[in-house]
């Protein structure tokens, strides 16, 4: 994608979704000495209207002739072009993924959607990372000796998820392009400790015992960097057995979907609780879902799986570790599982809640000891609610005092 320069003005053709609108009380600064901010009062733009009305045409024009010579070897863009403001001036940008369809997604030629791909994932990242062409060097690497008949069975997997609530399957290749986009995102520092409990969770499950993954929730990012630290820390047979507890959100838009075909995932109704819920189910239609899925989840983790679960049900507003919900209890009670908690915090610098933007970020995570149901419920005759704010209390314990829950705060909900 082309950067123009014309007459001290930059512009950007990478293609990328857009941040949001700029509030209308906000000052802007332009970067180019003599050329006024874009939203600058009429009195001093109208000075150099002139000005930035030729090097929009010029830039306009330099970006449709640099677009109809990608065209002509990668076939027309994914989606349709529109100007935007970003940090460094006019950005050339693709409509958000967010407001794409998985049919439309899925309606373009397989080979058009592979040549397109690392740039439009790419785009994603935040213009003033400088991360942008790294990521997409990365996933055009991860592409170079995939087959006609693996992308193939990719699309027609990806357009499967989330179609129905449970178990849902996973595809290899979608697991090395999650890491070849996430991996240049996780910065110097990154770390991941506990390992020991990790590993003893791991014997654990080739033993033939249920363990559940239990984690806060600070970002939608959280789980792919999970699986970028597993990576990084050599736990590769933990990484492939990540089985992730999703709600529809997950797989409603191409990008997030992508990520989610990384791993095997269970595909749960969203609490009626949440102020995001979209779908209003019957009582009868919620109880039958969560059915499906309880079973599901003690199905995977008896076919090996380490299931994932965020008790919070949502991200974080607030940076600290939020209460958990009283309906995830079942979950962490079923028959002999293995409770294995998790704190991690740096995924809401990566993808944070203010806007549409990914960058590089530190995350870290650390692992703490293995909770035993088993004794839990059946030696110390705890209830499910006390177990659930057991597990809340060890997850607490690992995160740093600034993420950690607020001390007046309820811990079930």
């Amino acid at each position: 994608m082309a950067d123009v320069s014309h007459e001290g003005v930059h512009f950007s053709a990478q293609r990328a979704k857009p941040s949001h609108e700029v509030a209308a009380n906000e000052p802007s600064r332009s970067r180019y000495p003599g050329v006024p901010a874009l939203n600058a009062s009429p009195q001093v733009a109208g000075v150099h209207s002139e000005v930035w009305m030729r090097a929009l045409g010029h830039a306009i024009d330099h970006s449709l002739q640099s677009s109809k010579t990608h065209e002509r070897s990668a076939g027309p863009p994914l989606f349709g072009l529109f100007w935007t403001r970003g940090r460094r001036g006019l950005r050339l940008a693709t409509a958000p993924m967010s407001s794409v369809s998985i049919s439309e997604f899925l309606a373009q030629s397989p080979e058009l959607i592979r040549a397109q791909l690392p740039a439009f994932l790419s785009g994603y990242i935040a213009p003033d990372s400088d991360h942008g062409e790294v990521v997409q060097r990365s996933i055009e690497r991860a592409l170079e000796s995939v087959s006609s008949q693996e992308w193939a069975d990719l699309l027609e997997l990806y357009g499967s998820l989330g179609q129905d609530y449970g178990s849902q399957p996973s595809h290899p290749l979608a697991r090395e392009l999650l890491l070849a986009f996430v991996q240049p995102l996780i910065g110097e520092g990154s770390d991941l400790t506990g390992l020991e409990h990790l590993d003893a969770a791991m014997a654990a499950i080739h033993a033939g015992r249920r363990v559940l993954l239990i984690c806060n929730h600070l970002s939608y990012a959280d789980t792919i960097c999970t699986y970028g630290l597993l990576e990084r820390m050599g736990r590769l047979d933990a990484l492939g057995r990540l089985c992730t507890v999703a709600g529809p959100k997950v797989y409603a838009d191409p990008m997030r979907r992508m990520g989610i075909a990384g791993g095997h995932s269970i595909s749960v109704a969203q609490s009626s609780r949440l102020a995001t819920n979209e779908v209003v189910l019957s009582p009868r239609e919620s109880v039958k879902i969560a059915r499906r899925c309880f079973n599901d989840a003690a199905s995977e983790m008896d076919q090996g799986q380490l299931v994932l679960l965020y008790p919070e049900g949502t991200r974080s507003r607030t940076g600290h570790q939020g209460p958990f919900f009283r309906g995830v209890a079942r979950w962490v009670t079923i028959d002999g599982v293995l409770l294995l908690p998790l704190g991690q915090w740096g995924g809401e610098t990566i993808d944070r809640l203010s806007d549409d933007w990914m960058r590089p970020g530190v995350v870290c995570g650390r692992f703490g000891p293995l909770l035993d149901t088993r004794a839990l419920v059946g030696e110390q005759g705890m209830s499910r609610e006390a177990v659930l704010e057991a597990c809340h209390e060890a997850v607490a314990a690992l995160l740093p005092p600034n993420y950690g829950p607020v001390a007046e705060a309820p811990r079930l909900v």
